[in-house]
């Protein structure tokens, strides 16, 4: 009897044993396994939560777990793809929230002045480019800076033309608000001394009256007239430029402001390839806002690669090339308060387009550097209540007003501080320490000659008072950007400010591989590192999100 009763003690425990059994196994086979996983990682997931961990575990293009490497182990299957990080940083994506990205591209092969240290410098340079332009093409790119120069005075057609012959040139300065045209370009856009300034731009002349070929702001559009536009194979060919050094660089999503719709149709077509690596939201002027309107395009439409929504205007121009529009006169230049763009003539135009905008559902961004610009727009978005960017000086009447995200882009923050201090500044009480000192400093690049940065030098992600002052001056609240809140600005505040808080935190598999662990060096030393994108596949380009789902 007892024999028996131990019999059917052991069956029934088999019989547990094997249903145990059954249950594990059917949860092991309900669980998918991830397409990619990355191990033996240094992961910084920007989530303060868990902001370290070993591995992760990709389904597709989602993150879908984050941790230890025995925990994303699991998710392992037959057909994943492992890649050992040997140890190095694994970090979000980079979004770059302003740039102009094709543009960006076609100047990665165009002249390059950037750092032409020298007059004869930027000479020889576009002497060199002339030589290997075709013909019927002209000289374009530039990014030049003279306050670089030993006499940093604004370049003429005077120090170009003997270098440049019958090709026509036109260079911009880094700020994209003023550019250098030789006399070929003046003669084929029919500008003279006659010709009169724009609203919202200026024609710099001599003595003569003659001019001397700078153009600034709107003047500008005299010469791009008469530019051939880029045909499709040459935007794609500048798109597939930029794609590519933007993944160099960690970038995986960016802004691209102010594009023409052709190149939108660029994008198209390489996200129709599968050849779109960079997811972009496409911002086009304020201007054309009907364009989007009428067809019912709204914030945010389109894929997770290509997204239209958004409109963007300019109210006035920048400081190191005098145009910004202020109160006070500049302080060398008693007669120069800058000036307002061609949009804001009358600023009531301004007004009415963007509250029509707003009213369709789009987003509003809006460029205004001097504190006059801003207190103006301020007012225009007391009443849509949307975003501001690109703000730099304040009047006394506030930035704190709701509904406005204050974003500095550190290309303008670095420049403007070497035009405040080497043309002359604005009145000291409307810059840098008290303005930017507690308020959100993005470090984010525009996209021009070096397409996108998204690590920035020093000057851009520190607040460097000008070079004739002190670093200890409290006006310009000189702190530390520690490497951890640099990369966190760089993820999460351009997100947020593309409105793309649901995908950051639904996990995109977009993810940057860098050579030596940076979230623990200071600022300063940021910049130095160099990054590379893993795996094959690049759409799985660079991050971790914040969170896993």
């Amino acid at each position: 009897m007892l024999s028996a009763f131990v019999t059917i003690m052991k069956c029934k425990f088999a019989l547990c044993v094997l249903v145990i059994m059954a249950i594990l196994d059917a949860n092991a086979a309900s669980k998918p396994s991830a397409t990619l996983i990355v191990t033996n990682a240094a992961v910084y997931t920007v989530d303060k939560q868990q902001p370290k961990a070993e591995a992760v575990a990709v389904i597709g293009d989602r993150i879908v777990a984050v941790g230890s490497r025995a925990d994303i182990d699991l998710w392992r299957g037959p057909q994943t793809k492992v890649i050992d990080a040997g140890g190095k940083l694994l970090l979000p994506g980079f979004n770059d929230a302003h740039v102009h990205f094709i543009q960006g591209g076609a100047q990665l092969v165009q002249v390059d002045l950037v750092d032409a240290a020298t007059p004869e410098e930027f000479a020889k340079r576009i002497a060199a480019q002339g030589k290997k332009t075709p013909k019927g093409e002209w000289i374009l790119g530039g990014r030049w800076d003279e306050t670089k120069w030993p006499k940093p005075e604004l370049p003429t057609k005077d120090l170009v033309d003997p270098v440049t012959g019958e090709i026509p040139m036109f260079v911009e300065r880094y700020d994209g608000h003023e550019a250098l045209a030789n006399s070929v370009a003046m003669k084929l856009a029919g500008v003279d001394a006659k010709t009169p300034d724009v609203p919202g731009g200026v024609i710099m002349r001599d003595a003569s009256g003659n001019p001397t070929g700078v153009f600034k702001d709107a003047a500008m559009t005299l010469i791009y007239k008469a530019i051939p536009p880029m045909t499709q194979e040459q935007r794609v060919r500048a798109a597939r430029g930029a794609l590519k050094h933007a993944a160099s660089l960690g970038v995986t999503s960016v802004q691209h402001m102010n594009p023409e719709f052709a190149d939108v149709a660029a994008y198209s077509e390489l996200a129709e390839k599968g050849e779109l690596t960079t997811r972009i939201y496409a911002v086009p002027m304020e201007t054309d806002w009907r364009d989007q309107a009428k067809v019912g395009i709204r914030r945010a439409w389109g894929s997770s690669y290509l997204r239209l929504g958004a409109v963007k205007g300019y109210a006035d121009g920048s400081l190191g090339s005098r145009t910004a529009y202020m109160f006070e006169p500049f302080t060398d230049d008693p007669g120069n308060r800058g000036l307002l763009s061609d949009e804001m003539h009358p600023p009531s135009a301004m007004r009415d387009r963007l509250m029509q905008a707003d009213a369709a559902g789009l987003q509003l961004r809006v460029h205004a550097i001097g504190d006059r610009a801003i207190s103006m727009m301020l007012d225009i978005f007391a009443e849509v209540e949307k975003a501001l960017e690109t703000l730099r000086l304040l009047a006394a009447t506030g930035i704190a007003r709701s509904g406005v995200i204050n974003l500095v882009r550190a290309n303008h923050e670095q420049g403007n501080q070497c035009g405040d201090a080497q043309r002359g500044r604005a009145k000291e009480d409307r810059t840098l320490g008290k303005i930017l000192a507690g308020q959100s400093h993005q470090a984010c690049r525009q996209c021009v000659a070096k397409c996108v940065e998204p690590i920035v030098p020093p000057s851009s992600t520190r607040h460097r008072p000008p070079a004739n002052e002190t670093e200890t001056d409290g006006r310009y609240g000189w702190r530390d950007n520690p490497a951890s809140e640099a990369m966190q600005k760089l993820r999460c505040e351009h997100e947020r400010e593309a409105r793309h808080e649901r995908e950051y935190q639904g996990g995109h598999a977009d993810h940057a591989d860098a050579d030596r662990d940076q979230t623990s060096l200071p600022a300063e030393c940021v910049h130095q590192r160099s990054a590379r994108c893993l795996g094959e596949d690049a759409r799985k380009r660079a991050s971790v999100s914040a969170r896993p789902t």
